[in-house]
């Protein structure tokens, strides 16, 4: 289900109040027409209780997936790396395929956590379903992908593209590797050291790191920043400027 919110804020008469008897003049401010559009590939409103990532753009994203891949890792336990007891997000393309559909429709959204060597993978049961190398676990109330995007007088200021996890969603098998990875995700705060990754691997391949390659750091108020222009690669789109995070409920 694809949820468009849509707002618009016209500021003309904030700006006749900041202007004295006799306004009207050419030294008026300028009415500002913003357009705050949010699309959810899932129904958002039957979700009462979440955990949510947002990776902010310099440029807009592409409308097809292609071999796209968003992977957020947060370092549990402080090794430095991904391994046992920590959590990974991926939304994207989760199968490697050539052809994919749009962030809207047809991205991947998996949540893995590694235990004594084994990853397990919450995930819908739909898409390319791929068991090579992990234990697959099915949710149907998983949450799902969220694009946000900002206009003002036409010109996109601001963009994101995330994901929102349920955390009551229901599990058809591996309960209790379920409850290991909620309490995981329960306890992730600013100071878990965090890791992101935004990859376009088509015949051009480009990627953008957060913090940097391999290395992890600390967020700043659920927030953390990231030079323009310090990507890889010949695709622009892939330059993150922020990543917010936020645990929520209603």
């Amino acid at each position: 289900m694809i949820k468009t919110n849509k707002k618009f804020i016209l500021l003309g008469s904030l700006g006749l109040s900041l202007i004295g008897c006799g306004g009207g003049g050419s030294g008026d401010p300028t009415p500002v027409d913003e357009h705050e559009s949010l699309t959810n590939d899932f129904d958002v409103t039957s979700v009462k209780n979440w955990f949510e990532v947002q990776v902010y753009l310099n440029n807009n994203w592409p409308d097809s997936i292609g071999k796209s891949m968003f992977t957020v890792t947060f370092d549990i336990n402080n090794s430095g790396s991904y391994d046992d007891g920590d959590i990974r997000f991926l939304i994207g393309n989760g199968a490697g395929l050539t052809t994919y559909g749009s962030w809207t429709s047809s991205a991947d959204f998996f949540v893995e956590y590694t235990k004594s060597g084994t990853t397990y993978r919450v995930r819908k049961p739909s898409g390319v379903i791929l068991g090579a190398g992990v234990t697959n676990i099915f949710s149907s109330d998983l949450g799902g992908i969220r694009t946000y995007k900002l206009t003002k007088n036409n010109v996109v200021t601001e963009r994101s593209l995330g994901f929102r996890l349920n955390k009551d969603l229901a599990v058809t098998s591996n309960n209790s590797e379920w409850d290991e990875m909620k309490q995981k995700i329960q306890a992730i705060t600013p100071s878990t050291p965090v890791n992101i990754v935004v990859t376009d691997a088509e015949a051009s391949p480009s990627v953008d790191y957060i913090p940097g390659n391999g290395t992890f750091s600390q967020q700043t108020g659920g927030s953390l920043t990231d030079p323009t222009n310090d990507y890889v690669g010949t695709q622009n789109w892939v330059d993150v400027t922020k990543v917010q995070f936020s645990h929520g409920s209603s």
